[in-house]
């Protein structure tokens, strides 16, 4: 593990202090420690302690300097999921909605098929001495579900007249808006539909 690593867990909230890891990392990331270098145990990197330990604050460092793509980089321990799986399964909220701030793909599929919503623990399996964990689950997925933007397949077959057929007509035609999110190729995020 790197230090970056190791600041990222120190940041979790009840076990360490975030403004001095923020702080740290901060100072890391400025003389040049590589955000993507990953741990020998668990492949994760930088953003996926983050996103494990539930520590917002850090996020928002770490992806400060990361490219876009950055967002979705994906780990091997779980099931070649994100950060936003990783957070999703954990019943990280607050890292939940900062990486969808962040521009995380709520739509990314792992190599089990599953967006991060599908891995949220479900609450019904959950004992009644968990009952705030359960209620932190339904929050998360709704969160999620909410995030994922519209899919359809579309085909020259689905639009008679397709050459001819009027942006705005094309979209009514598939039962979308202006302004609607869209995925593409199932990974691929378009965050609005907007008109040229």
């Amino acid at each position: 593990m790197t230090l970056l690593h190791y600041t990222c867990k120190s940041g979790a909230h009840g076990i360490g202090d975030v403004e001095t890891a923020v702080k740290f990392a901060t100072q890391l990331i400025d003389l040049g420690a590589d955000i993507s270098l990953r741990s020998r145990w668990t492949n994760m990197n930088a953003l996926h302690y983050a996103a494990y330990f539930d520590v917002p604050e850090l996020i928002r460092v770490i992806l400060k300097t990361s490219k876009p793509k950055d967002v979705d980089a994906t780990c091997s321990d779980f099931n070649f999921g994100t950060a936003l799986h990783i957070a999703a399964y954990n019943l990280c909220a607050g890292a939940v909605k900062c990486l969808l701030e962040q521009g995380a793909n709520p739509a990314f599929r792992n190599d089990k098929g599953q967006i991060p919503a599908d891995v949220v623990p479900d609450p019904v399996d959950m004992p009644l001495e968990m009952a705030d964990a359960a209620a932190t689950a339904k929050e998360i997925k709704q969160m999620l579900l909410d995030a994922v933007p519209l899919s359809c397949n579309i085909s020259k077959a689905m639009l008679p007249n397709y050459d001819h057929v009027t942006g705005k007509a094309m979209l009514t035609s598939l039962g979308l808006k202006l302004g609607d999110r869209v995925v593409i190729a199932g990974q691929k995020v378009f965050l609005h539909l907007f008109q040229r």
